[in-house]
This record gives C-alpha cells, structure tokens and sequence, in this order.
C-alpha cells in the first residue's frame, strides 16, 4: 500500500491515510501535534477517534499485522538466515547475549515503558517540540521507503533506528515495552473483547508452549486476559501441540 501511495505520489503511509475526508492518523502522532501546539487539532479528530474504536475492538492487532517495524526486523533476520546463516547465528546470540548481560542490571517491563511515555508526553508539552516523531521506527521506515521509491535514495535518519534497538536491550520484552504507539493502543486495547485466545483446560497438558513462545509474555492460564499486552498475533495458538488454545470471536475467559 505505501509502495503504491509512494509511486502515485498518494496521501498513504503507515502514520496516516487518507479515506475521503476522513484522515486516518497514528494516534501518538495526534497526542504529540496536540501537545506540541497546545490545541486540538480538529480536522484530525474523526480520523484519530475511528482509529481508537477500531483498536477497542480488535485489540493491538496493528502492532503484530501491521506494524512495518515488526516487518522490516522480520524481513532482515530472513535474509540473514537465508543469506547468511553462519553470521546471522552469531550475530542473533550476540545480541541475546548482550541483553541478558544488560538486564542483569536492569530490566523494565511494561509499567517502565508507560512510564517513559508519560515522561515524553509531558516534555512534548513543555517544550513544544514532537521529539517522538524524530526516532519513531513507523514513521523513519515510512518516510525511507517513500524516498526509496519516489527519489530512488534514503534518508540519513534510518540511523535513528539505533534509539529504539538500544532501548529494546533494558526491557524485558524488547522494544515492545516502550513503543508510543503499542502502548496507547495497548491502553485503548483494554477494554478489547474480540478474538480473545483461550485455553481449553480439558485438553491442555500444562507444557507452558504458549507462555514460554509469547514475545509479550501474556500468561493465557490467568483468571484476567491481559489485552494490553496481547497483540492478536495467533502464536499460542499456531505452537499449542494440543489443539488446546483456540480463537473467541467475541468474549473474555
């Protein structure tokens, strides 16, 4: 879709998209203009709040299907697997390596990261300055990947991807943890009581498959789904051996 919106010089990207009169528009890049200017930027208001409902509804499925960072990360380790499959090895259990190394010292979770997002809020507003919008991995790979196509070159700021890499080493979960644009919507997400994976207790063995392989440690055995966390990506139930986790349409355990 950006390829093309990029090739016809279309109002496209993975920040915002354009329906009409409707602005589709990131969330956080909403907070951070409004924030930024002090005002609320109407004309951006339909987008941002059919935006919101669709994230109430069907969770943070834009952060596992959507989500070009996630591609991008996805498409590299690909490559270097296939390419390169020595080195990637070394360079994969290096970096595991490092972060287990860093989180001996420390280690944030996801309370740290809403944390860190409340503390950038507030100096946006200070300052002014949408300073998010600078290293945002969304928006430096969208405005790349529209240079590439459109001038057939890249920019400087894809070095600015070193930010969100050297921050995925003090979480537990990686990047995840921190993401601006994962954690609002995981906020929004809350209340999200669509395609909830469940667990069949009769069929399940307790091998712990679908917790241990979760990259947002979601723990499908608690009492509470955590829908902030869960980012609909499906893994539980594609690694349960057992056929014993399975998609609700709509309802929690």
């Amino acid at each position: 879709m950006i390829i093309i919106g990029a090739w016809f010089k279309l109002p496209i990207t993975f920040c915002a998209v354009k329906i009409g009169v409707i602005q589709l528009i990131c969330p956080v890049g909403f907070l951070e203009a409004s924030l930024a200017t002090k005002s609320i930027i109407t004309n951006l208001l339909p987008g941002v709040i059919l935006v919101g409902v669709l994230t109430i509804i069907f969770g943070k499925s834009f952060c596992a299907w959507v989500c070009p960072a996630r591609y991008a990360g996805s498409m590299v380790r690909q490559a270097g697997q296939n390419k390169m499959p020595g080195t990637s090895a070394s360079i994969n259990g290096g970096w595991l390596k490092l972060q287990r190394l860093v989180q001996r010292k420390i280690s944030l979770s996801w309370k740290d990261g809403l944390a860190l997002l409340a503390g950038l809020f507030i100096g946006i507003a200070i300052f002014g300055f949408p300073a998010y919008s600078i290293f945002c991995p969304v928006g430096i790979l969208s405005r790349n990947l529209i240079e590439l196509i459109s001038h057939f070159r890249l920019r400087m700021d894809l070095i600015l991807l070193t930010v969100p890499l050297a921050l995925s080493l003090v979480f537990k979960f990686g990047w995840k943890c921190a993401c601006p644009m994962g954690l609002v919507r995981g906020l929004l997400a809350n209340s999200s009581k669509t395609l909830v994976p469940v667990v069949d207790q009769t069929a399940c063995l307790g091998c712990g498959r679908c917790m241990d392989n979760c990259t947002s440690g979601v723990n499908l055995h608690e009492n509470r789904y955590d829908s902030f966390s869960c980012s609909k990506c499906l893994n539980c139930i594609k690694d349960c051996r057992h056929g014993a986790v399975s998609l609700r349409i709509v309802g929690r355990q």
